[in-house]
């Protein structure tokens, strides 16, 4: 008797997860519920990429930033989710498994929901048409998150002010230090200004416990070439959105004072 309750329970709980994922195959039911009995829960994040509907092919890069609950294989790289290539105007699916770890609660609608630890992602899509890409902020709060990403090719929008040097030497790749990826290039940069006045000093810092958050804006240029030292014409840049940013170390910038200003 014991045995058939048990396996009626089952029965309902599996019918109960049929329910809750009526659009979801057969192997990402298996993936949650498997992960969840061994007490490891796991999610899915699917990105849906609509490519444009023009002529040729698009190639498409997907990468997963680091985050506590999901960091990737090196801890300043982001892993490599999807590469390939479709026809343009096709829809692709991207999946990329992560750990469902719950890091906080938020209120919707007088409900108490689960926040969970909620990737970011790095989308390319290139072709002879143009380029696009964005950095991708998630918000995952089931096992199942489902987003749509619309690809649009921009001709840039980059002005004198903004953006990478407008010289060829700066735009190569001369300043990456991390060759042993070639997705990766990791050059440093300026984060802010600061102004003091007089009677004032003031400098920029960093804590590492707790660690600071920033969000600081991408720009990105996509093209095709078949010289890999030759830069995407300018044009071709433009911001790609926010990056969220945490701090690995606490440092403290120079102090500047009397009205002076600096950039550090």
């Amino acid at each position: 008797m014991l045995r058939r309750v048990v396996a009626g329970l089952l029965v309902l709980v599996m019918l109960g997860s049929a329910a809750c994922l009526a659009t979801t195959s057969n192997d990402e039911i298996s993936i949650i519920f498997n992960s969840w009995l061994e007490g490891k829960p796991k999610g899915i994040v699917r990105l849906n990429i609509e490519t444009p509907k023009t002529d040729g092919v698009c190639f498409i890069a997907v990468h997963r930033f680091p985050t506590p609950y999901n960091p990737t294989e090196n801890w300043n790289q982001s892993d490599v989710v999807y590469r390939g290539k479709v026809r343009c105007g096709e829809i692709v699916v991207v999946k990329d498994i992560i750990n469902l770890m719950q890091i906080g609660v938020r209120e919707e609608k007088g409900e108490i929901r689960p926040l969970y630890d909620s990737p970011e992602y790095a989308i390319v899509v290139i072709s002879k048409q143009g380029g696009f890409n964005k950095i991708l902020q998630t918000d995952i709060v089931k096992p199942i998150t489902d987003v749509v990403v619309k690809v649009n090719f921009s001709k840039g929008r980059l002005k004198e002010t903004y953006g990478p040097s407008s010289s060829v030497e700066t735009a190569k790749s001369s300043y990456c230090y991390i060759h042993s990826n070639p997705d990766v290039c990791v050059a440093d940069t300026k984060l802010t200004y600061i102004n003091s006045i007089p009677g004032l000093k003031v400098a920029f810092g960093l804590r590492e416990e707790p660690p600071s958050v920033m969000y600081i804006e991408g720009w990105g240029s996509s093209c095709l070439s078949t010289d890999p030292n030759s830069p995407c014409p300018q044009s071709t840049w433009h911001s790609s959105g926010k990056k969220k940013t945490i701090s690995q170390v606490g440092e403290l910038s120079d102090f500047v004072s009397n009205g002076k200003r600096a950039i550090v």
